[in-house]
Formats: C-alpha cells, structure tokens, sequence
C-alpha cells in the first residue's frame, strides 16, 4: 500500500511540474511574438501611418525613414521633405519614448503628412516587430505608424 501512495504522489508531482512547465512555455510564446529586434542600430522605411500606406516622397522620391543610433539613444530620419533628429528611451517591455524632435526648416507645398509623422512619434508609448515590421502604438490603439526593416547603410 505505501509503495502505492509514493507511486501515486510521484505521479502527480510529474503532472503538476509538467503543467507549470507548459504553462511558464506558453506565456514565453506569448512574450516571443515579436522579433527579438533591438531598436538600437537599426533603419526602418516608413510603410503606414495612421493607417494609410506611404510611399517614397513626392518631392524627391526618398523613402521615409527612421533610424536609432548604434551607439546612443539618439534617432533620425527622413519626413518627406525635411530630416529630424531627437532622443528616444527604450523603457523596456516594448515601451518606448520619443522626444526633443527637431527638424531642418525647409518648406514644401504639402507639409501635413509630415507633421503626422512628428505628431506620430510624439504620441507613442509602445512598439512591436513582428516579420521585419515594425509598429508604433500609443496605448492598446491600432498602430499608428508601420514601418519595414532595411539594412543600415
């Protein structure tokens, strides 16, 4: 009879390890749905924003782009018709924050989708890369801004 329980515990021991097991598994699954993609040394070409695909510029035929320095926290890119630059602090957990944005000053006929894209960046809180793309969220939101992974020049 006693070897009985030691077999019964022993058995259900196996069964509660191996469901934490598979538990802690699946919410790493969860966890691993994006790319494990730094944002620090990568480019990326500006594909959507607030929902409405985007090209290369009208003016000059340049893709949009955002870029995070390789050795700082300091991104830039390229708007449409001006370039920018400012800070950004990765806060972990996909949590990212954009700030001091400046741009150069020139002037073009349709300067509103480039204001969206400052206003964009403003507002974000959040990111995800999944597939090479990444997405720029503020809050739960649907993304505000997509872009595609492009190799660093």
């Amino acid at each position: 009879m006693r070897n009985h329980v030691s077999n019964f515990f022993l058995a259900s021991l196996t069964l509660v390890l191996s469901l934490a097991f598979l538990g802690c598994s699946g919410e790493s699954k969860v966890q691993n749905q994006n790319d494990d993609i730094p944002l620090r040394g990568t480019s990326w070409v500006l594909i959507e924003l607030m929902g409405k695909e985007v090209g290369p510029a009208v003016m000059d035929g340049r893709d949009l782009t955002l870029i995070f320095d390789g050795g700082s926290n300091r991104m830039y890119g390229y708007a449409g018709c001006n370039t920018f630059n400012g800070s950004y602090k990765d806060r972990g957990f996909n949590r990212v924050e954009f700030s001091g944005i400046a741009s150069t000053l020139r002037a073009c006929p349709d300067m509103e989708q480039e204001q969206t894209y400052y206003d964009v960046l403003a507002k974000t809180d959040n990111y995800a890369v999944k597939g090479g793309i990444l997405s720029l969220h503020k809050a739960k939101m649907a993304p505000l801004a997509r872009f595609r992974l492009q190799p660093l020049r």
